[in-house]
């Protein structure tokens, strides 16, 4: 019918009841000629693995382990595969799985990962307040999360290992909002043509409450997290202690460092106000109206201005 069809053939009961009824099974030998199994092998009971692990095709043995506490889980890697290679006899070797696998993946590529973001980032508060410098302080207040991280870490005991390198991630955003609060509300201030000063004075009163409570939820929430225990808990350790320290170290900082950085660059941009307002004097001056076609001069036709 156009289609392949697998045939498995066995013996009757009655000739497959005991062991030895493998040795008068016939096979083929290399002259053709038709052999029982009896003839050149043997059945034995030994005792054996119930199942047989294999990776990649090879017979294996799994070894599962977990860092010491306080060492990286990059530099656990590295002494096994040292250990791997100056005990194992030859023809041995040793391959990772699991997050294990990931991780050697993924290595050295957090510095470059953590880049990117911050760039994007930049990118994105450059379009939205259509300047290159005053996102600035809104970025700085990022790099202070990432000390306040690290110094959480070091204080927990734990180290640097990947868990704590995607909390970075997500601290990036968790870092900067705070600035943007006031950068924001400092923007819409100048659109109502207050003056620098008054502007980020009054942005940094205005948001102080909202700052605070969002940073107190904030660190309330991954508190939990931080102080966890049980299966898994060193993962929701390291990620609970870079957010609580990095949000609650910028936090601090963002008040203090990021009105000041904000009064020394925005002097440098004007809002959008101003420039407008600058357009329209300019019109006024030149005596440009876009409203009215200036008219056409004497024996010119009607609709085209003249040269």
């Amino acid at each position: 019918f156009g289609r392949s069809w697998q045939v498995r053939m066995t013996a009757a009961p009655e000739f497959r009841d005991t062991v030895d009824d493998i040795a008068r099974i016939h096979v083929r030998s290399a002259s053709g000629e038709m052999v029982p199994v009896g003839a050149f092998a043997r059945a034995e009971f030994i005792t054996g693995p119930m199942s047989l692990m294999r990776y990649n095709n090879q017979r294996a043995a799994k070894v599962s382990g977990n860092p010491a506490p306080g060492v990286a889980s990059g530099a656990a890697l590295d002494a096994m595969e040292e250990v791997a290679a100056a005990s194992l006899p030859r023809g041995f070797a040793t391959e990772w799985t699991g997050t294990a696998l990931q991780e050697k993946q993924a290595a050295g590529q957090t510095m470059a990962i953590l880049a990117m973001a911050m760039l994007f980032a930049y990118l994105f508060l450059v379009a939205l307040y259509e300047s290159w410098t005053i996102p600035v302080p809104v970025m700085l207040s990022v790099t202070f999360g990432v000390a306040g991280a690290m110094v959480a870490l070091m204080v927990a005991g734990l180290p640097f290992n990947i868990y704590a390198q995607i909390g970075l991630v997500v601290l990036l955003a968790l870092a900067a909002k705070n600035a943007i609060l006031i950068v924001e509300f400092a923007n819409q201030l100048r659109e109502q043509n207050y003056d620098i000063k008054t502007a980020v004075r009054e942005a940094s009163v205005t948001r102080l409450r909202p700052i605070l409570m969002t940073t107190i939820a904030t660190v309330c929430g991954a508190i939990p997290i931080a102080i966890t225990s049980g299966a898994g808990a060193e993962s929701r350790e390291s990620i609970g202690w870079v957010i609580v320290g990095g949000v609650s170290f910028s936090t601090l900082l963002t008040l203090f460092v990021v009105p000041v950085l904000y009064l020394l660059l925005a002097r440098f941009t004007k809002p959008s106000s101003y420039v407008a307002e600058r357009l329209r004097s300019l019109e006024e001056e030149h005596g440009f109206h876009e409203e009215n076609e200036a008219p056409a001069p004497h024996g010119a036709p009607a609709g085209h201005p003249a040269e």
